[in-house]
């Protein structure tokens, strides 16, 4: 295979261009009407699209999960004035994440496309001295963003012959409306280690980060959720693969920003970057490690320094190792086993 061919083996096109066509509107606001709220309504219908897409989730689901991902990003920006308050809201929110994989290993995605934006869009509000505006005006547009992912999401469905419920069908007003027809996969058997290995571990992250003021401490909290994930060899493969990622594509990410031009336009199209990496890349080390590459690049597109590459690089391991560490220890304290490797 040639290197265009996996080039194109390694992009889902389908969700590249389902995710340029929706993100394109809220990023030419941004840039032309110097909208700020604009940018975060991008980065909350990606995290909206994503379950939508690789789970079908009908309508109603994607409307009800803007609203779930605003009022837990408003809960954690307000337990933000107390250090403690956020620190277990924090945790108690992330256990969200792994809650619904008991009905359904696949609904990990759902869950985590919750607390992402919930989580990133709470400690980026928390810095502004109008945080608590800005937030107002993000709850009252954030329908939207929803609307937004579901009209791109009907068309795929409607180009691609996929079948969508009629008012005819007596299910489809309620009961269809949530659920019915998604991929849920097989209920997770170790959601409740996973459960309580998030907990303590976003716990201990968070305090971290809350008892040494530091800067972009989502990264931290997000990376100990992350690698929790099947068992504790699984987890600590992934916090190889994050580590990995990280280490090459921050420091790659911020010496190509050097030798662009600092200018918006290379800013937002980092951006839009960045978010495809989201949706478009279905191997997780490239998308990974492309994330970060575009994270350095947008920073330096926006004025920032080496210090961000180096804070991500921290940020993220950091988070990783306090995860993992959480998952060896419940899974110790549960006897859970560990599963066996495929033949």
């Amino acid at each position: 295979m040639d290197a265009i061919g996996r080039i194109r083996h390694e992009i889902d096109w389908t969700a590249l261009v389902g995710g340029v066509l929706l993100v394109a509107p809220f990023m030419l606001v941004a840039a032309v009407g110097d909208e700020p709220v604009a940018l975060r309504l991008g980065f909350l219908a990606v995290c909206l699209l994503i379950p939508a897409y690789k789970l079908g989730l009908p309508p109603l689901a994607t409307l009800l999960h803007a609203l779930a991902t605003v009022a837990a990003c408003a809960l954690l920006f307000a337990a933000a004035a107390e250090p403690v308050v956020f620190v277990v809201a924090a945790a108690a929110t992330a256990i969200g994440t792994i809650y619904l994989t008991r009905y359904g290993a696949r609904l990990r995605t759902l869950g985590s496309f919750f607390f992402i934006p919930a989580l990133y869009l709470a400690c980026e509000l928390r810095e502004l001295p109008d945080g608590t505006q800005e937030l107002g005006r993000l709850a009252l547009l954030s329908p939207i963003a929803a609307g937004a992912v579901i009209a791109v999401e009907q068309a795929r469905r409607r180009l691609a012959g996929a079948h969508l419920p009629t008012a005819s069908e007596p299910l489809s007003a309620l009961h269809a409306s949530l659920l019915r027809g998604v991929r849920l996969g097989d209920a997770e058997g170790h959601w409740v280690t996973h459960a309580i290995a998030v907990f303590i571990g976003v716990l201990v992250a968070a305090a971290v980060t809350e008892l040494f003021a530091m800067d972009e401490r989502q990264w931290v909290i997000w990376s100990s959720v992350s690698v929790v994930t099947g068992d504790r060899r699984e987890a600590v493969g992934k916090l190889g693969v994050r580590t990995m990622g990280v280490a090459a594509g921050a420091p790659l990410g911020l010496v190509t920003g050097w030798m662009l031009p600092q200018s918006p336009f290379v800013y937002s199209l980092s951006l839009v970057a960045l978010l495809m990496t989201l949706v478009a890349i279905p191997r997780y080390p490239l998308a990974f490690t492309l994330r970060c590459f575009f994270t350095g690049l947008a920073a330096v597109a926006a004025g920032g320094s080496a210090a961000i590459a180096e804070s991500r690089v921290e940020n993220v391991i950091l988070g990783g190792v306090i995860g993992v560490l959480a998952l060896l220890v419940v899974s110790a304290l549960r006897h859970e086993p560990s599963r066996q490797p495929r033949p």
